[in-house]
């Protein structure tokens, strides 16, 4: 089977383990494959990773993410750079993609994980991000409809977290918890979600991995206020 087979190959098999049974329950499984089949391909395909990993590279150069940061800073800037800012996202955001040179500069060499993401979606998950750092409760509310996610928007709201914001503990474990109820309510309100909340799912993992092993708490509201500059600003 093409999913456990990219998974066990690509080393995230422990962390994929955290998602909810009721995820499978609430997407298509023949697109899930599809989805599976694309990331494997990708990961296969040299030529096309080498042009999106310069490309990436540039951009994240260009916008200067890797100035000065700490490395769970950084990690978070480029997740949210990345969302804001392509429409081909990389998906390994772990801690061992990340390396710091003898000149003390950070630099990201992630493996081939890559999917393209649809116009919609992408719409989708970039207005309820700037919807919620941005206090903006119509376009929070108006992207969680889009994404058939109005349903949840309480379990939404606890995922990204309460207070200003500016000293988050990323866990696994809450990470698991919130989206155990986003897909409990999707499965009771007979909700069937888009695809490639897999994709967003398992780039959220990674990122929650490298976060949490660093053991300190990272400024989200900062640090997606740069990502948005930086992305707007190209």
């Amino acid at each position: 089977m093409i999913l456990p087979y990219l998974l066990t190959n690509l080393d995230f098999a422990a962390m994929f383990r955290l998602i909810s049974p009721n995820f499978f329950k609430v997407v298509s499984p023949t697109v899930m494959f599809k989805i599976a089949g694309q990331l494997k391909n990708n990961y296969s395909d040299t030529h096309a990773w080498e042009e999106l990993r310069l490309r990436t590279l540039s951009s994240i150069q260009k916008a200067e993410l890797a100035t000065n940061r700490q490395p769970g800073e950084l990690a978070l800037q480029l997740f949210f750079y990345q969302i804001l800012s392509q429409d081909t996202w990389i998906l390994d955001f772990r801690a061992e993609a990340f390396n710091q040179g003898k000149d003390k500069m950070l630099s990201w060499n992630p493996k081939p994980l890559y999917y393209k993401i649809s116009p919609g979606f992408l719409q989708g998950v970039r207005e309820l991000y700037r919807g919620f750092y941005g206090e903006d409760d119509a376009l929070f509310d108006s992207a969680l409809a889009s994404l058939g996610l109005l349903a949840a928007k309480n379990c939404l709201k606890n995922h990204f977290g309460q207070g200003d914001q500016t000293s988050v503990n990323f866990k696994l474990q809450t990470f698991q918890n919130t989206f155990t109820e986003v897909f409990s309510v999707c499965k009771r309100e007979g909700i069937h979600l888009q695809p490639e909340f897999f994709v967003l799912g398992l780039m959220l993992l990674t990122l929650y991995q490298n976060l949490e092993s660093r053991g300190e708490p990272q400024n989200a509201r900062q640090c997606f206020a740069e990502a948005y500059q930086k992305a707007t600003a190209r």
